[in-house]
């Protein structure tokens, strides 16, 4: 990839994506246990980037994600999701792990407000939606 950022390549989405590694008020967790930055976030799901390839981390897992945004949600939104495809990327000459977690459905909506914060926020330049 020679982007800086790695993202998913899946062109079939059903909803908007947002490129956010640069919205510094969105803090975000894959799950507790992992270490990992957001990349991009959607209705539907969210990618995460880690220096680690955990091997206790594989496609199917359930994996436990929180969301907050500055100024939006008051409290950490906790999704439940699963990873659904574990990807090798070249990050500026550095091989990176992206993870790909697609929420389920019944968690979807909760996180309804951060994305309408998201879809302003891209009006404005601050990310981009793709």
């Amino acid at each position: 990839m020679g982007d800086s950022t790695p993202q998913s390549s899946k062109s079939d989405r059903k909803h908007t994506r947002f490129r956010v590694a640069d919205c510094r008020e969105l803090v975000a967790t894959i799950d507790p246990q992992f270490e990992a930055v957001l990349v991009n976030v959607g209705e539907g799901g969210a990618g995460f980037y880690s220096t680690v390839c955990y091997q206790r981390l594989k496609v199917g897992n359930r994996v436990f994600s929180q969301f907050r945004l500055e100024g939006v949600t008051a409290d950490p939104i906790d999704i439940q999701g699963r990873v659904a495809h574990i990807t090798p990327v070249d990050l500026n000459g550095k091989v990176v792990t992206f993870y790909g977690v697609e929420f389920l459905t019944a968690h979807q909506t909760r996180i309804a407000p951060i994305i309408e914060a998201l879809r302003s926020y891209a009006g404005s330049g601050k990310v981009v939606a793709y």
